[in-house]
């Protein structure tokens, strides 16, 4: 460009130098020498016209540039806020303050307020643990949770003790984190920097001894929940409306060799991880279908339920907040147009009434109440440690019994080792006895042997005896008929 402005520039002058040459014969010299100065001036007049319209142009195009650029990082704005308008499926799925703070916002709802690293300092032993009072964190990091920390009484918290990884994060020392549950506990009273505890239900041997050890607390305002997006990344495709499933993640945490579970129990509850999000097959329990409905009118639901903190619990049975940073203060509103995922019965009820229309079922996992769990796991550990005490009464009152009856044992076998000792004096009495028996018996014999010839001696002679006497008395009778005659 500038190469021919310099082109231009010389046949002008070199014009000039021709016109001005032919013109000075018949000019005066006043005119051949103001019409050079006129030549310049108009000459400098016109570069500074074109430096003018090139500056402008230059402007111009850096204007159009900046508006650009502006209008560039408004949609940039836009996008970084909640998402590309002009992509429905994006402005859903790709990372926005919006979507960032929907997260963000869903997370601590279900994780409440937390307190960590908290000393705890047993204060009152009766029988048992009855009062416990923790120091709640100050450092600049917990300034926030610490000053926040408004208690009523007997406002349930749950408890954990922590463990410091063995690795650092980026060459800092790894904070501590929750490891062991110590169990549900009430608020007795509070003040900024500390609160008294008390258990909510006896406490077990092994959570005294967790108590006992020392170790630094996180306190929970609610118990860990479960979630649809532990294993599934938050990012709603076509195929999962949890996000796309990180089956590697969970084959880290999850195995039944770690759960102790059957091929067949592990392959139940890995299938309800995997299919969690998915489309519902037909034969689905309804009980784990949420359907997605699209309102065709506009439409309020009261979302908030009765406030009370004491119950230690976010949602109602059905659904409503029951915390006070959760209640909404009025109902949610939907308007013609929106979708969202509701329970079937639910689902039909608003589909009956027209006012939706149902897009599609969906599987969801049922998601487990750790708090009645753990709950319900205190209470029979509290059921077996009774049990478990009445049977170590009944085995103590046992083993004195055991014992009662080894002294007798042991007395029985002193009587025992006199008997025996008594019976070989009486097997050798019996031995000699048998002998003179057996003589008695040989003595006998042959005494039976003499009686029974004595006897048939008698007999002979009682015989001759008898035969006597009739020939006697017959000889009488006889000589006294002589007489007579």
């Amino acid at each position: 460009m500038e190469l021919f402005a310099m082109i231009g520039l010389g046949l002008l002058v070199l014009t000039f130098l021709v016109v001005w040459a032919m013109g000075i014969r018949t000019l005066k010299w006043p005119d051949a020498t103001l019409f050079p100065l006129v030549f310049l001036v108009g000459t400098l007049a016109m570069f500074l016209v074109a430096e003018a319209a090139k500056i402008q142009t230059d402007q111009i195009g850096k204007h159009d540039k900046l508006v650009q650029q502006i209008s560039q990082l408004k949609n940039d704005v836009v996008k970084l806020r909640s998402g590309d308008p002009y992509n429905e499926n994006a402005a859903k799925n790709e990372p926005s303050l919006k979507r960032e703070n929907g997260i963000l916002r869903r997370i601590a709802i279900e994780r409440g307020r937390v307190w960590r690293e908290c000393s705890a300092l047993v204060s009152k032993r009766d029988q048992g643990i009855s009062e416990i009072t923790v120091d709640l964190p100050t450092s600049e990091d917990d300034v926030a949770e610490t000053t926040s920390a408004v208690f009523v009484d007997n406002q349930r918290l749950f408890a954990f003790q922590e463990i410091a990884p063995e690795e650092s994060q980026n060459g800092e020392p790894a904070k501590a984190l929750p490891a062991s549950y110590v169990g549900e506990f009430s608020v007795v009273r509070s003040t900024p920097g500390s609160v008294v505890l008390t258990p909510s239900t006896p406490l077990s041997e092994q959570q005294i001894a967790l108590v006992n050890q020392g170790m630094t607390w996180s306190l929970y305002e609610i118990f860990p929940t479960d979630s649809h997006y532990i294993f599934n990344d938050g990012n709603r495709t076509e195929e999962n409306l949890w996000g796309e499933f990180d089956e590697e993640q969970f084959d880290k945490y999850f195995s039944k060799e770690a759960l102790g579970l059957s091929d067949e129990a592990f392959s139940q509850i890995a299938q309800e991880f995997k299919q969690d999000g998915k489309v519902a097959k037909a034969n689905e329990n309804p009980d784990n279908i949420l359907v997605l409905v699209e309102f065709e009118t506009s439409y309020q639901e009261e979302v908030d339920g009765s406030i009370d903190l004491t119950v230690g619990i976010p949602f109602d049975i059905e659904g409503r907040a029951t915390l006070p940073h959760l209640a909404q203060n009025g109902p949610t509103e939907f308007k013609k147009g929106d979708t969202i995922f509701l329970p079937v019965e639910k689902a039909d009820e608003l589909i009956a009434a027209q006012i939706c229309k149902k897009i599609d079922n969906y599987y969801k996992r049922p998601l487990r109440d750790y708090a009645y769990l753990y709950r319900e796991l205190d209470l029979q550990t509290q059921l077996i440690s009774d049990k478990k005490e009445q049977l170590t009464q009944k085995l103590d009152s046992l083993t004195n019994i055991i014992e009662k009856m080894k002294i007798q044992i042991s007395s029985r076998e002193n009587e025992k080792d006199k008997l025996l000792s008594d019976k070989q004096y009486y097997e050798k009495e019996l031995a000699a006895f048998e002998g003179l028996l057996a003589e008695v018996k040989v003595q006998n014999a042959e005494l039976l042997q003499e009686l029974a010839l004595l006897y048939n001696n008698n007999s002979y002679m009682a015989k001759q005896y008898a035969a006597m006497q009739r020939a006697q008395a017959k000889k009488i009778d006889e000589e006294t008929d002589l007489i007579k005659e």
